[in-house]
């Protein structure tokens, strides 16, 4: 693992770390290595998930139960359905669509994110999509969960 770690930053190397820890799963170089290309070869140049994000959702993707190109395909449906939602297209709404499980989420966390927005306008930022994606999931009302 240190030698594929050495060319990473050390707040990357550890989130990856902590990653593969949480799943009880260990590293492998290889693997991450070969979804590591996927991901540079259909991305777009500008996408952050060929930037600061690269190493941190190849290790989400490496380590779910489907194929990390199919992983990647329901990523990409996720942040485009954040985007539809008219959230900013940004590194959070990739980290959003990493956390969500089917498109069909995004309008609950617009939802969600629209109180808080209201709520609390100053505090309220695309910082929090992956907040309100995951807090989305929950049943209630969204101005008590806001």
């Amino acid at each position: 693992m240190s030698k594929c770690l050495k060319r990473w930053a050390k707040q990357v190397a550890l989130a990856v770390t902590m990653i593969y820890l949480s799943r009880g799963r260990a590293f492998d170089a290889d693997i991450h290595n070969k979804a590591s290309q996927l991901i540079k070869s259909t991305e777009g140049f500008a996408s952050p998930l060929r930037a600061h994000l690269h190493h941190i959702v190849v290790a989400y993707l490496v380590l779910e139960d489907e194929p990390v190109a199919q992983g990647l395909v329901r990523l990409n449906a996720n942040q485009q359905a954040l985007v539809q939602e008219k959230f900013w297209k940004s590194a959070y709404t990739y980290l959003g669509g990493l956390v969500m499980e089917a498109p069909e989420e995004a309008k609950r966390a617009r939802g969600l994110y629209d109180a808080m927005k209201a709520q609390q306008p100053f505090l309220t930022s695309s910082e929090d999509i992956p907040y309100v994606v995951l807090l989305g999931r929950r049943e209630g009302n969204l101005k008590e969960r806001a």
